[in-house]
């Protein structure tokens, strides 16, 4: 299957949690503790790096009923994307102002634990009280309704 690059952003951009939780909350994205507890846990990189992403839903990726986020993302995987870097979370946040009301996207990652042990991943939301970064907390065998939408990258091609 082939999908189409939805966004493209930058990594590397912001060198630490703590300058990316400043740029968030300037530009009016909301952050929770929790978030930023996550934050402060990812790798972030030191070099830029432009990293191609798409969307696509539960149902989208070809599955005729809500499924677990491990099949999800296997299935993303099977179909040619790659589970995103952590630290696509607050750049795609960062990246997507124009984001509509109403919608929210999962990050497809590998879960990071919390300081409690809770696996988490990121979510980028427009509820009706703002912008959010978010981490939710996950199991990989929860299942996602057919309509949940996921971000995930799409492998660099290769330069001739």
């Amino acid at each position: 299957m082939n999908f189409k690059i939805w966004k493209t952003v930058f990594l590397g951009v912001h060198k630490s949690a703590r300058i990316y939780q400043n740029a968030l909350v300037n530009a009016d994205f909301r952050i929770g503790n929790r978030t930023n507890d996550l934050l402060n846990k990812i790798p972030i990189s030191q070099f830029k790096i432009r990293v191609d992403l798409a969307i696509a839903s539960v149902f989208e990726l070809g599955f005729d009923k809500p499924m677990r986020f491990r099949e999800i993302f296997c299935r993303i995987k099977e179909l040619g994307g790659q589970l995103c870097f952590a630290e696509v979370g607050p750049a795609c946040r960062e990246a997507y102002p124009e984001q509509p009301n109403q919608e929210d996207l999962w990050i497809a990652m590998e879960p990071i634990s919390d300081s409690d042990g809770d696996l988490r991943i990121f979510k980028i939301i427009h509820g009706g009280s703002g912008r959010y970064l978010e981490s939710n907390r996950i199991d990989l065998d929860f299942v996602c309704l057919g309509d949940s939408r996921f971000v995930f990258m799409l492998p660099r091609k290769s330069q001739k």
